[in-house]
């Protein structure tokens, strides 16, 4: 989709308000009732979390689908296209099903906010496609989220950081408390979280649940190579019951190896059920892929997209590009939503590069720019900068686009017609 023109859906469901004050699950428990409650018909794996929440999603995806399970994803948000959010068996929902769902049950989306909306056709899609499973991740935090009224087979939470601080307080230990609102009564949780006082708000929300809680680096683990780039790398996974070994993996960054660490403990919880086996579970790691996480779009020189946006995010990029990169000179490019620390984002990636470009994205979202420090280029917009820096890549050079999915979705729009070479 490299046309900048907005597709029936996406002009369709942006009609609908972002906000939502105060944040309840009234609105959205109302309607599901009108429709059947349909979400409780539907065996579903819920994921919550301030970073990675979309990769567990897509791995989960991937597996339960090589074992021949038909699969409903919901993920939010989406880089293109809001079909994106919506996805059977991996490929987004097609743009004749969304619309004769809108067709069908417009009349019940009054008073429901833009994320009301879709969860709603997500769940109402599942449910008519009749999944055999569904992922759903959470848009905004876990408590309220209007995700949040479904009973799941299990409970996920990957890394918890600062974001959303407006909406879910200013301390990691709030942030946490809205996350682990997803724990229900008597379903297991699996978290990558490691920090001790988070982990220990999300255990004793799963004890008072009586809810049985596996954590990594103590109930699960990984080890990885970290074979610089382009030599490929294991990842040794020590389990709940289980290990795993998956050899020469297109993998050099930091933060999916605990992603995928979290999904295969979730596939230990579940395994008695499902009977997984491991050369599928090989086949999907070994071919798995999620856009703009760590994305390579080019190599020689290499440009890599990576949707990192927030402080949390940009710390695991740069980590990334330290321990696994080498290169002649490192760009970064940022366009980064107004709500978010800035300030700490781009302290980061001057930590490794003082080739850095700011520009606005093009939604009132986007960070004006205007108290941009000198000592960072400033473009009149992501077209600009992602073009100037194009021009001066040498063969061993690395341009970083990064800071916002609006900043990754615009700059594949406007400026890159190739595909990832992974």
């Amino acid at each position: 989709m490299n046309s900048i023109e907005l597709s029936w859906a996406d002009q369709y469901f942006s009609s609908f308000s972002h906000r939502k004050d105060p944040y309840s699950l009234r609105d959205i428990q109302r309607v599901l009732q009108l429709v059947d409650n349909v979400h409780q018909k539907i065996p579903c794996i819920h994921v919550a979390g301030t970073n990675g929440k979309g990769s567990v999603c897509a791995l989960l995806t991937n597996i339960f689908g090589h074992h021949g399970h038909k699969v409903g994803t919901y993920t939010s948000p989406h880089i293109l296209t809001v079909r994106e959010r919506i996805r059977l068996q991996g490929e987004p929902i097609s743009e004749e099903k969304i619309k004769k769902l809108v067709e069908r049950y417009e009349s019940y989306f009054k008073g429901l906010s833009y994320f009301e909306v879709l969860t709603l056709c997500g769940f109402l899609f599942f449910y008519e496609e009749k999944v055999d499973i569904a992922i759903i991740e959470t848009g905004l935090g876990g408590r309220l989220d209007a995700t949040n009224v479904i009973t799941p087979l299990v409970s996920v939470i990957t890394s918890i950081s600062m974001d959303h601080k407006q909406h879910l307080g200013d301390t990691l230990e709030n942030i946490a408390f809205e996350k682990a609102g997803i724990i229900k009564k008597q379903v297991p949780v699996v978290t990558s979280v490691t920090q001790e006082n988070i982990v220990k708000i999300l255990e004793e929300k799963s004890k008072a649940e009586n809810s049985a809680f596996y954590r990594l680096c103590e109930d699960f683990s990984y080890e990885m190579s970290f074979h610089r780039y382009p030599k490929k790398n294991d990842l040794f996974y020590n389990g709940i019951t289980r290990n795993f070994e998956f050899q020469d993996l297109s993998l050099w960054n930091t933060y999916q190896p605990q992603n995928f660490s979290c999904v295969l403990a979730v596939l230990e919880v579940l395994w008695d059920h499902y009977q997984f086996e491991e050369k599928l579970i090989q086949k999907s790691i070994k071919d798995f892929f999620w856009p703009a996480r760590f994305q390579m779009m080019q190599e020689n020189p290499l440009i890599i997209f990576d949707v990192a946006h927030n402080p949390g995010g940009i710390l695991e990029l740069v980590d990334s590009l330290k321990k696994f990169f080498s290169w002649g000179k490192l760009y970064f490019l940022l366009g980064i939503s107004a709500d978010k620390d800035w300030g700490s984002m781009l302290k980061m990636c001057e930590g490794l590069s003082s080739h850095i470009g700011v520009a606005c994205y093009e939604d009132t979202r986007s960070w004006s720019v205007e108290s941009l420090p000198s000592h960072y280029s400033r473009f009149v917009n992501l077209k600009e900068g992602f073009d100037f820096f194009c021009k001066n890549l040498k063969h061993h050079d690395i341009l970083c686009v990064t800071g916002s999915f609006h900043t990754i979705s615009e700059v594949q729009r406007k400026s890159l017609q190739c595909k990832s070479i992974f």
